[in-house]
């Protein structure tokens, strides 16, 4: 087992090619199917010819079925990932939910720990790689010099332990969340997680790792939520930080514009809030901001996509229709609760763009809502640009 996840570490980073993978997905199959391996012994090359002939049964299998998903082949062979920085910004939308007191009750290290063991991880693999594939034999001397511990594909709680002196019980507690022994793995996105096998660790997939962590994090806020009071109460505690943090993102990129946040209309169905609205010379940017969680690799046809999409997104995409037809109507007035001081747009000289960000990853379903068979999907007048929230950052920033 060893040497086999060695292999996989050196041809992912493209040290040394030797398995012929093609795609990421491929890659997480193959890491996943790791937890059959119960001894740690195996023949490397049949284990690996095994496994690609069963890849390619299966790939014929679901294009045979009847009922096949639409997104089938992006499933199985797409795979995006996003920069660094602000996919590990969008960690701190928990972070700010729950504060500094309620984290420190829940998971027994700080934040800033947590954030610096990711930094410090990224650095790491960064730099060993470079090591090992650089023929610069003095800077190799200097990196042995300077990283004694560090001289392997895998890291060990002494290499954590040297880095972090002062926070090894903290270290201890990490590992416990963000890493899996490699037998025990239950789900495809466990590769995705720090992978213990005896007592090495190894990290293979870095952007997933930072991304599922929120996961991780987020389920752990939940239980306690359950247990201390509901759930709901971290939910709407989080729609509105994920909200503002929007809102404070789009201020900093645009100082010298009109922007306004939780605004209200009323027409025959009722009161209606609107998130954020961006008023430059001739649009009006109209943002709605969704935190619901949304996994299209869960779905396994049309129907699941259905359920799982209107869960997320039903709200979002309404929300947007219903202003549209408010506008559409010649109202131009929206308000604010707090001090009911009132709003006028001018919806008919100014061209009304919508946005709809999501805090989870969409990939490329965002590309595709409009191609969405109208059977499945009671389609909406208008269709908003959907972003998910790294996206968002990136472009703002």
């Amino acid at each position: 087992m060893d040497k086999l996840l060695e292999i996989i570490y050196d041809d992912y980073f493209n040290i040394t090619k030797t398995l012929n993978f093609y795609t990421d997905k491929e890659y997480i199959r193959f890491v996943y199917n790791l937890r059959s391996i119960k001894d740690g012994r195996i023949n490397i090359e049949e284990y690996i010819s095994k496994y690609k002939d069963n890849n390619r049964a299966k790939l014929l299998e679901h294009i045979k079925k009847e009922n096949m998903d639409k997104f089938f082949v992006e499933k199985e062979f797409l795979h995006f990932v996003y920069p660094f920085e602000q996919t590990i910004e969008r960690l701190q939308i928990i972070y700010m939910t729950i504060g500094d007191e309620e984290w420190k009750n829940i998971f027994n290290f700080d934040y800033n720990v947590f954030i610096n063991f990711i930094y410090y991880i990224l650095f790491r693999i960064s730099n060993y790689n470079y090591f090992k594939t650089t023929n610069d034999y003095k800077k190799k001397e200097e990196y042995k010099e300077l990283f004694p511990l560090s001289l392997n594909y895998y890291f060990t709680k002494e290499e954590f332990y040297s880095f972090f002196q002062n926070d090894k019980d903290s270290i201890d507690r990490l590992l416990d969340l963000l890493a899996i022994n490699i037998e025990e793995m239950e789900q495809i996105e466990d590769v995705y997680r720090i992978l213990k096998y005896h007592d090495k660790y190894v990290l293979y997939f870095t952007w997933d790792f930072i991304y599922s962590s929120y996961d991780l994090i987020e389920n752990r806020i939940v239980d306690y939520y359950r247990g201390q009071v509901n759930e709901e109460e971290y939910y709407k505690k989080r729609g509105i930080e994920f909200e503002k943090y929007c809102f404070n993102a789009l201020s900093e990129a645009f100082p010298n514009l009109k922007l306004y946040n939780n605004l209200y209309y009323n027409d025959e169905n009722g009161n209606h809030e609107v998130d954020i609205i961006l008023e430059t010379k001739n649009e009006i940017i109209v943002f709605e901001c969704k935190s619901s969680k949304f996994d299209i690799h869960k779905t396994e046809n049309d129907m699941d996509l259905k359920k799982f999409f209107l869960r997320a997104f039903g709200n979002s995409f309404k929300t947007i229709n219903d202003f549209n037809n408010y506008i559409k109507g010649g109202n131009t007035e929206l308000y604010t609760r707090k001090n009911d001081e009132k709003y006028f747009f001018d919806f008919g000289k100014k061209n009304a763009i919508y946005i709809s960000i999501t805090l989870h990853n969409i990939e490329y379903l965002q590309t595709s809502i409009q191609k969405i068979d109208k059977k499945i999907f009671n389609p909406v007048e208008v269709y908003p640009i959907n972003w998910n929230f790294i996206d968002f950052l990136q472009y703002w920033n």
